[in-house]
């Protein structure tokens, strides 16, 4: 790790180092830590951060490594882990996240290419093959904000907002740390298409967190085509 601008000011006092005043520059945004850690035996961390404007690709790219997200967001949170390695610090770590991003682009998700796909699918059956090839060609651009736990190596999420435009999206799961791998789920909805009920399509990602298996339920575009049909 290379770190700019740091400021650090701390207490070292029985094995336990007190952060006093921990800022560093660090995926193109601002750090800050407070908290301790302690050594001996098994040491072990307790902060509370905040990261500011960072960079996702590169924050995604380090950790996971994922190339395909952009944009910045601060996520705040709470970190405390103990272990005499790193492979235990991260499985018994503990912590407590909130994150919000602004011009979040995601490739490989064109939600806006799927309305355009239904838009033109003649029937119902046209609209899983439609979509499912729109969809990977393209981006779309997100305001993401929700919460993040991690607890014994596994990343959960109770529920994360994703809105473009109109469209508006909710995403549940987890991600296992060790070994990478994810099980995650992305529920879209179509305020835009006019129906009685609103279109929805499921997105789902679960395997390696490099190569994961992406699956689609279009039933509920499929049926709002079907109905779109009928009308006519």
């Amino acid at each position: 790790m290379a770190l700019d601008r740091i400021k650090f000011q701390a207490k070292l006092e029985n094995n336990l180092l007190t952060f006093q005043n921990f800022t560093f520059s660090y995926w193109q945004g601002r750090c800050s830590v407070l908290g301790s850690m302690y050594g001996g035996k098994v040491p072990g961390i307790s902060t509370s951060f905040t990261l500011y404007d960072i960079e996702l690709h590169d924050m995604l790219k380090e950790l996971m490594g994922y190339g395909n997200i952009t944009g910045k967001a601060s996520i705040t949170g709470t970190l405390s882990t103990s272990g005499v390695n790193a492979l235990s610090w991260v499985s018994q770590s503990d912590a407590k996240l909130i994150m919000a991003g602004r011009g979040v682009n995601v490739s490989g998700l064109n939600l806006q290419g799927v309305a355009d796909a239904v838009a033109v699918s003649r029937t119902a059956a046209d609209v899983f093959n439609n979509v499912n090839l729109a969809l990977v060609n393209g981006s779309t651009e997100f305001t993401v904000d929700g919460n993040i736990n991690v607890k014994n190596g596994i990343m959960k999420t109770p529920g994360i907002t994703l809105k473009s435009g109109a469209i508006t999206g909710g995403l549940t799961g987890e991600v296992r740390l060790v070994p990478w791998t994810m099980d995650l789920s992305m529920l879209f909805q179509f305020p835009a298409m006019t129906s009685e009920t609103i279109p929805t399509m499921t997105v789902q990602l679960s395997g390696p967190i490099d190569t994961p298996e992406l699956k689609t339920d279009t039933a509920s575009l499929e049926a709002y085509v079907a109905k779109r049909i009928i009308s006519r």
